[in-house]
């Protein structure tokens, strides 16, 4: 008895058991120590982009109005309607049916709780849900991998407040863009996608897709994963058929310009009318430079179905960020997010490995040379305030960065789902 080899000495079962105490002491105490340091960082700038004056949340305005047209003319946003969000009497006679529109009819089925809240109370709760999208798009990928436990979540909270940080994501805040809220969504997709919970994912990524058409991407990726499919074309289906009740009830159609936004030129706000040549050349041959390879990716991953689709998915995200950015607003760069947030997270959800670090440090390295963060801006960067264009090459780095990460995981040996 006193010889067995499987059962250790008592003196060195304790010392084992108290270095596990120690080392989880530590831990939990840089993990509560990383988490202060986020909300630190964090709650300022969120704050200040929640706080603001609701007439500010103006591209908030059309979703609301659209939800109210659908219900009925008496619904429609009339100046008296409009002199409540923007506290003076508009000349203009409202907002109309025929206004332009980029969103598909379904958003306007998501948008109908919206009109029974004030909007006093909706644009601050609107611009709430933008940061807890923006956080998720740090937060989701660091969960990608099973087994890890809550020992990500302090990076992964640093890593939200570097992102929330960024003028990108507080202009896109003030104003009440949906672009924060979708890029969450996609980015939850992915993560859940990773971990195999395809049908909540399918039913995520159905949900972002009903409010603008982002995640739809996702679905190419995940073909194989039935699931997913069906969870993501039957909430796309049940919001389709509210949408088309609600144009039988007679709600006025809607118009899609997505190839308007991403093959016309941007408009001057939002270039400096000082970028580099080169940047100017990668804007023009974006589209296909960063589509083409994508797709042979998608075809590969779908003929050999190595690594998972999420990193899959997560090139295609990558591939509309790169589309978006710097094609016509400030705020379309924040379809990027979920790619950036799923290159920075890596080393959360992978391990503190070699590759997955020298790619988040890239990354990283990449946003403060373009100057698209509120770390000192260096005398290279493209750019000292807060414009699409600037981030047309981190979003290609993030790109490029997505494909190195498939690669990788492509070499894992095959998951049996």
């Amino acid at each position: 008895m006193r010889g067995d080899p499987d059962l250790p000495a008592p003196v060195h079962g304790g010392q084992s058991l108290s270095s596990d105490r120690l080392r989880s002491a530590v831990r939990n105490a840089a993990t509560a120590i990383a988490c202060a340091i986020a909300l630190a960082w964090a709650v300022p700038p969120v704050q200040k982009a929640v706080t603001r004056d609701g007439a500010a949340a103006v591209d908030l305005v059309p979703l609301w109005c659209r939800a109210r047209i659908a219900l009925g003319p008496e619904w429609r946003c009339t100046p008296d309607v409009l002199e409540t969000v923007f506290h003076r009497r508009l000349e203009d006679r409202g907002i109309d049916p025929d206004d332009r529109y980029p969103y598909p009819p379904t958003t306007a089925v998501l948008f109908l709780p919206t009109v029974a809240v004030p909007w006093s109370v909706l644009a601050p709760a609107w611009r709430i849900l933008g940061a807890l999208g923006v956080a998720a798009c740090a937060v989701a990928p660091a969960f990608a991998a099973a087994g890890r436990g809550l020992a990500p979540l302090g990076p992964a909270l640093l890593v939200a407040a570097f992102l929330l940080d960024t003028r990108l994501v507080g202009g896109s805040l003030v104003a009440g863009q949906s672009g924060p809220v979708i890029a969450g969504l996609t980015a939850i997709s992915l993560a859940l996608l990773a971990r195999g919970r395809d049908g909540w994912a399918g039913t995520v990524a159905g949900v972002g897709a009903g409010l603008k058409l982002l995640p739809v991407v996702l679905l190419a990726a995940a073909l194989r994963r039935r699931s997913f499919v069906l969870a993501c074309l039957g909430v796309l289906g049940a919001l389709a058929a509210g949408a088309a009740l609600l144009a039988w009830n007679g709600a006025p159609p809607t118009r899609m310009e997505l190839v308007e936004v991403m093959v016309n030129p941007p408009p001057r706000a939002s270039w400096t009318r000082t970028e580099p040549a080169w940047l100017l050349a990668l804007w023009r041959v974006r589209i296909y430079a960063v589509g083409v390879p994508s797709v042979l990716l998608l075809l590969w991953s779908l003929w050999r179905p190595r690594g998972g689709p999420a990193a899959t998915g997560a090139v295609l995200a990558a591939w509309a960020g790169t589309a978006l950015a710097g094609s016509h607003q400030v705020h379309e760069a924040v379809v990027a997010l979920p790619a950036v947030g799923w290159v920075l997270a890596w080393p959360l959800s992978a391990g503190l490995r070699p590759l997955p670090v020298a790619a988040a440090a890239c990354l990283f390295l990449g946003m403060w040379a373009a100057g698209v963060t509120r770390l000192p801006v260096l005398p290279t960067s493209l750019a000292s305030s807060p414009h699409s264009l600037a981030w047309l090459p981190v979003a290609v780095l993030a790109w490029a960065l997505c494909v190195v990460r498939w690669g990788a995981e492509a070499r894992a040996p095959l998951s049996p789902r």
